[in-house]
């Protein structure tokens, strides 16, 4: 399902998605950080088809389970959080969508360090979020601080750093 939402398959990644959320939770039950991780998947299917109001119960659905079952100290945790944030971004709820980018940054911070991937992308949405609401000063030093980041750890060749100083820009 992965494959073919990366591909733009929606039509095809969409039956395997229900396939394997429906196996998880006939196998493991709806406490099983599995069965959370094919309800994001299936959210991010609807959200890459900005079918928002399929994407918002299985993304919030899917929070509280990793929340329950791996706890909120988990990078599959901060990662759903700000997968919300940006469904929440879509619908111009930037109040929301903040608080969760916020809260994934601070998970990821903790878990990683802020020499990592992940917390530089989350300065990154951050910024996008600020840019927005109309907030450049807010959003430039986030940029900046996100891209040299990513330079150091994932190199300027990499797709992340190409998508931040291009938000910049």
């Amino acid at each position: 399902g992965s494959l073919y939402r990366s591909q733009g398959h929606y039509a095809k990644a969409e039956p395997l998605f229900l396939q394997a959320r429906d196996l998880r939770k006939r196998v493991l039950g709806t406490r099983h950080p599995d069965y959370s991780r094919s309800l994001h998947n299936l959210a991010t299917l609807y959200q890459s088809q900005e079918e928002f109001e399929k994407a918002k119960p299985l993304f919030l659905e899917a929070c509280n389970t990793f929340k329950r079952t791996i706890g909120t100290e988990h990078s599959d945790y901060a990662m759903s959080l700000n997968n919300l944030a940006w469904l929440y971004r879509s619908q111009g709820d930037y109040t929301k969508a903040k608080a969760l980018v916020l809260e994934a940054r601070d998970i990821f911070q903790r878990l990683r360090g802020t020499e990592h991937q992940d917390f530089a992308m989350c300065r990154s949405n951050l910024a996008i979020l600020y840019c927005d609401m109309g907030d450049f000063a807010r959003a430039t030093p986030l940029f900046l601080e996100a891209r040299d980041i990513l330079k150091r750890v994932v190199g300027t060749e990499h797709p992340d750093y190409a998508a931040c100083i291009n938000n910049l820009a």
